[in-house]
């Protein structure tokens, strides 16, 4: 557990980079949230091809 930190810098919000600094945030955050969980739910939770991060 402990805290976890994810810095995204402003260039990284360019127009042009923005789409893959994005995708790359979501991914980090799903493998952070599901390396909590049970190992039981982490069989049900899909990883790659997911476009939402849903969080509760």
């Amino acid at each position: 557990m402990g805290w976890h930190c994810i810095t995204v810098w402003e260039c990284g919000l360019t127009p042009a980079r923005r789409e893959n600094t994005l995708e790359m945030l979501a991914a980090a955050l799903q493998v952070l949230f599901t390396s909590h969980l049970p190992i039981s739910l982490r069989a049900v939770l899909p990883f790659k091809g997911v476009n939402t991060l849903n969080l509760v």
